[in-house]
């Protein structure tokens, strides 16, 4: 049954359970015409013997008289075998009695009988009426041929329907199984057809309130799914080379002048300073992408302790105002004391310099930078604004994708490998939060981190 095509396997159980349900009912039938019909011949038997009584009080000879004689021989002649014996109950003796009666001494009392193995052609079910008037008792053996005959031929037709029954039912079944497989069979082509280049196809939706229009739905989401993954992933590949690629050349390039000069004894402190920061630059990338890899493979670790999101931010600003930068930005904070979340705090304090760093990056000079925390309906709210430049409305989706920057080109203008964000989204997802691009416009620039308090 298991190796049977699902088609195969619907025909033979629509064909089992229709047998199955006709010899439920034929069963049920035939007790119910076997019991309406016995219940006939007993109302039979009992107006016969009223009958008898009535006459017996008129005329209490009336067995020896040559009609009474010919009433019980055209008893025989009923639909079933009708026996009568009537016998003087003063002295045994025998006044009339049918030609083929037969005595059976193991059926005594009123009711019906069955001889062992009925159902054989020379058996049948026996009804016994026993009727005492004063000294005259007559006994009625009524043998059920009939009643016999009617339940077998019952029978022999519904077992002669069973098959037609199952052959109809299994018919059925395959048709009906043929037009729902239709829909699977145009499913599973369509599937079949979507490879890596077209992860863009849908599978068209009939009706999408059944349940293989959900089904599909769910495919096509799924699909959808590996279409963003596999263009992720492509994109990921390119964007990596590119990545490592340019700081590589940087290095050969400034290796190669630094071999040049070494004949000429020129060799300046500049050159040694660019090749420490493209080191740096590839070091940074192969850490991120280490990390994002461990997060992918589900096997990042979070050494989760109550962390003071207060102090991690106050020591962050404070090394921002400590240090000069060009940009000579006007901070602002308003960072309230006791604010404690459960995390790693070596990741959550990479997530804001990060943030706080493309704030840095990204502004104009003497614009404005400002920190600020909120417990708002037992959440953490951390916004990290900037006055920079406006990050594109075309490109506000894909800023958490790796490798991703607002210029196409990566331009090397603003240090960054294109992997902080994305990282900062893996970090807070992995401590049940959430970071988003809360608002960019001509004015400011706002990323909103939402933690959990301890």
């Amino acid at each position: 049954m298991k190796n049977l095509k699902f088609r195969t396997k619907v025909a033979l159980l629509s064909g089992i359970i229709s047998c199955v349900c006709v010899l439920v009912f034929s069963i049920s039938l035939v007790i119910g015409l076997y019991v309406e019909l016995l219940e006939g011949r007993i109302y039979y038997a009992e107006s016969l013997s009223n009958d008898f009584l009535n006459i017996l009080d008129k005329d209490p000879n009336y067995f020896s008289s040559d009609s009474g004689k010919s009433r019980i021989k055209n008893l025989q002649t009923e639909k079933d075998v009708m026996l009568l014996k009537a016998t003087n109950r003063i002295n045994d003796g025998v006044l009339i009695q049918s030609d083929n009666w037969q005595s059976n001494q193991q059926y005594t009392q009123n009711g019906v009988y069955y001889y062992s193995n009925f159902i054989f052609p020379d058996k049948a079910p026996l009804l016994i009426k026993t009727i005492k008037k004063d000294n005259i008792e007559l006994q009625f053996h009524i043998i059920l041929y009939e009643l016999k005959a009617e339940v077998f031929e019952l029978l022999f037709s519904i077992i002669f329907a069973l098959p037609l029954a199952a052959i109809t039912a299994a018919t059925g079944g395959w048709f009906l199984s043929k037009k729902i497989l239709a829909t699977i069979t145009n499913i599973t082509d369509i599937a079949e057809s979507i490879t890596a280049n077209s992860l863009n196809k849908k599978i068209p939706v009939d009706n999408p309130n059944d349940e293989i229009g959900k089904l599909v739905q769910v495919l096509n989401i799924m699909i959808h799914r590996l279409d963003i993954s596999f263009q992720q992933a492509v994109r990921f590949s390119a964007d990596a080379s590119h990545e490592l690629k340019t700081p590589l050349a940087i290095l050969k390039l400034n290796l190669e002048e630094a071999q040049l000069r070494k004949r000429n004894h020129d060799i300046d402190q500049k050159t040694f300073l660019e090749l420490s920061e493209e080191i740096n630059r590839l070091s940074k990338i192969i850490e991120n992408l280490l990390l994002l890899s461990k997060v992918d493979a589900g096997k990042l670790v979070i050494n989760k302790n109550k962390v003071s999101l207060n102090e991690i931010l106050s020591a962050l600003i404070e090394d921002i105002e400590s240090t000069k930068f060009e940009k000579e930005l006007n901070i602002k904070s308003n960072i309230p004391p006791n604010i404690v979340t459960v995390g790693d705090k070596s990741l959550l304090t990479q997530v804001f310099e990060n943030l706080i760093s493309n704030a840095i990056k990204y502004n104009r000079i003497g614009g404005d930078l400002s920190v600020d925390v909120k417990l708002v309906d037992a959440h953490i709210e951390t916004r990290i604004q900037n006055s920079g430049k406006r990050i594109p409305t075309e490109s506000q989706p894909h800023i958490f994708e790796r490798f991703y920057r607002s210029d196409a080109a990566h331009s090397r203008k603003v240090d960054g490998t294109g992997l902080g964000l994305s990282l900062c989204q893996e970090i807070i997802r992995a401590h049940s939060g959430n970071i988003t691009l809360e608002v960019s416009d001509k004015t400011i620039t706002r990323f909103l981190v939402v933690l959990k308090p301890a």
